[in-house]
């Protein structure tokens, strides 16, 4: 169901691989993540593909599924539960690219998931090996330059659980088979040591991007942002308020019914390992998943400040804490008896499965989803741009993308001498109302139900504003394809002309 639709950045990452392909080295635009665009571009290469096919090449697909059940096999110990939570991770949410395509998160989740899955193992067998902290510190290492996110996450994770074993190493009674070691809590300093002065001596991503996101001034808040996108409160400014994506209603209480039942999965997690810590109970699973909650609860706090509410982030340890409930260790020290938890585990699992498919359906539906039908028309309009290769291009994100990829294809030499830009809500705002825009060429596509801008921000299909475009006086319309329009402004002329 998800071939229809993709992420609105994969026509970037796409790009950044036919970049890097054509001119030997990585654009300064991807250096945030250059290990996943390495990656991509030697794909490319011995696959003999072309690079724009990597916006629907079922590229992670093929690791993903064996890494996550292997992962949650591990926790619960049960073919069942692992298949469940596999099918629950394929079947949630409206577009499946981290799962499927080539994504850079994607890519970290399983580098992460790979971790977790060393670190259980570890225990399970009793004892440390050397080999394995030499696997961390690479593994660490290749994360800030393939998803900065699942860097965060994974950093804080192991910080964490160091930090904790150290600090109650006095509250285990079991034996060293089911609990870290100070040896072992030593070994993880060390590697997340090493994995970040590496990090913060080689990457320019802190440098250039998060600290600079951090510190800048939000143009409008991300609460509002995010109640006006669920909610429809509408506490945006004018502008910007009248022309607002806002999810359809049934779409919300499907989201909050999902949410309900993450929280409470989570917050029975939270109560169980404090009941455990109370009665010195604890086993290493109990510490890595309590870490694993608490780096992302760490990694959402830090989106906050950078313009988003990511609250889809719940969802991976929640995957995780399912098999983790699941597990057949009933202990005195439990809340809850393994029987009542296996229940709860398996109504939690029923209701998400249901839950997914119909809020997918709701959404498509309800036009809540961007197909991905249209992609070739913009490869069609690239030919007709190049006319004007003296004029910049304005459109959203998806489209900037598109467009360079497809002039880069057509023209073989980076961006063919067109200048893309990424549109504003003032420059939206006047093309709608009669005012004068500056010159360039107006990308629109109506076939996607909404587009994306800067600063997570999410505005209405351009076909609401289609009517009030053509009116403008001030704009010229130059090219037509169906959905596919460029428009300019009055003294548009080609670069011969």
């Amino acid at each position: 169901m998800y071939t229809i639709s993709v992420d609105g950045f994969a026509p970037k990452h796409a790009y950044h691989v036919a970049e890097t392909v054509q001119t030997g080295h990585i654009p300064e635009s991807g250096i945030n993540v250059e290990g996943f665009y390495g990656f991509g571009a030697i794909f490319v290469i011995v696959s003999n593909i072309d690079p724009s096919a990597l916006i629907y090449f079922p590229l992670t697909v093929w690791a993903y599924i064996p890494i996550l059940f292997t992962l949650t096999y591990k926790l619960s110990s049960d073919y069942r539960i692992a298949g469940g939570v596999v099918l629950l991770q394929y079947l949630t949410g409206l577009e499946g690219t981290e799962k499927l395509y080539f994504w850079p998160h994607g890519f970290g989740k399983m580098l992460f998931f790979t971790v977790l899955i060393l670190l259980i193992v570890s225990v399970r067998n009793g004892r440390w090996y050397r080999r394995l902290s030499l696997c961390l510190v690479i593994i660490l290492t290749s994360l800030m330059f393939v998803s900065y996110n699942l860097s965060v996450i994974a950093l804080a994770c192991l910080g964490i659980l160091a930090i904790s074993t150290n600090l109650l190493e006095s509250c285990a009674n079991k034996t060293s088979k089911y609990w870290f070691s100070y040896s072992t809590s030593k070994s993880l300093i060390i590697s997340i040591s090493l994995a970040a002065i590496v990090i913060f001596g080689m990457s320019s991503f802190i440098y250039s991007t998060a600290i600079p996101l951090v510190l800048r001034l939000e143009e409008f808040s991300t609460l509002s942002k995010f109640t006006s996108a669920w909610f429809g409160t509408n506490d945006l400014p004018e502008e910007l308020a009248a022309i607002y994506f806002t999810r359809p209603p049934t779409l919300t209480y499907l989201a909050v019914f999902k949410y309900v039942i993450v929280l409470f999965i989570l917050s029975l997690l939270g109560i169980l390992i404090l009941q455990f810590l109370r009665h010195r109970d604890l086993y290493a699973d109990d510490l890595i998943m309590g870490s694993l909650t608490l780096s992302v609860g760490i990694f959402m706090f830090l989106r906050i400040f950078v313009g988003a509410i990511p609250v889809q982030w719940l969802h991976l340890p929640m995957i995780l804490t399912i098999g983790y409930l699941w597990k057949n260790r009933d202990r005195e020290s439990a809340v809850l008896d393994i029987k009542t938890r296996r229940s709860i585990v398996v109504v939690a699992l029923v209701l998400l499965l249901i839950q997914a498919p119909i809020f997918y359906a709701v959404g498509l539906q309800s036009n809540s989803i961007n197909r991905v039908d249209g992609f070739s028309e913009y490869e069609e309009s690239s030919e007709f741009m190049s006319d004007y290769s003296n004029k910049p291009v304005l459109t959203t994100k998806t489209s900037q993308y598109l467009v360079e990829s497809y002039a880069l294809q057509s023209y073989k030499e980076s961006q063919s001498g067109i200048q893309v830009g990424v549109l504003t809500i003032s420059d939206i705002n006047k093309m709608r109302t009669q005012q004068q825009v500056k010159e360039g060429i107006y990308v629109t596509y109506t076939g996607w139900n909404y587009v994306a801008l800067p600063n997570w921000v999410t505005v209405q299909s351009w076909e609401m504003s289609e009517g009030k475009i053509q009116r403008n006086t001030n704009m010229i319309h130059i090219y037509d394809s169906g959905k596919m329009k460029l428009y300019g402004n009055n003294n548009m002329s080609t670069k011969s002309g």
